[in-house]
């Protein structure tokens, strides 16, 4: 399947206080503006792009979990159902 070029994000600052609201609002515009527009239905295309457009700070959350056996669901990183 083909995709038009995607737009650019904004990353998630995931380093300033208030997080879990700006998490909350991150993710409802992705899910919104990227996989309601471009019709993004595949959980693991999903999760790469929530990954690629998150940013370093939210990847080296999500490494450091991983490495310590958590998957990304049992972290609730991946409200975007």
């Amino acid at each position: 399947m083909a995709f038009a070029q995607l737009p650019s994000y904004p990353p998630l600052d995931a380093r300033s206080d208030g997080i879990a609201v700006r998490w909350t609002k991150w993710v409802s515009r992705l899910k919104n503006n990227l996989f309601v527009a471009y019709d993004i239905t595949n959980e693991a295309r999903k999760k790469a792009l929530l990954l690629t457009y998150a940013g370093p700070d939210l990847n080296d959350i999500v490494k450091h979990y991983q490495t310590q056996n958590y998957k990304l669901q049992e972290m609730n990183l991946l409200p975007i159902n």
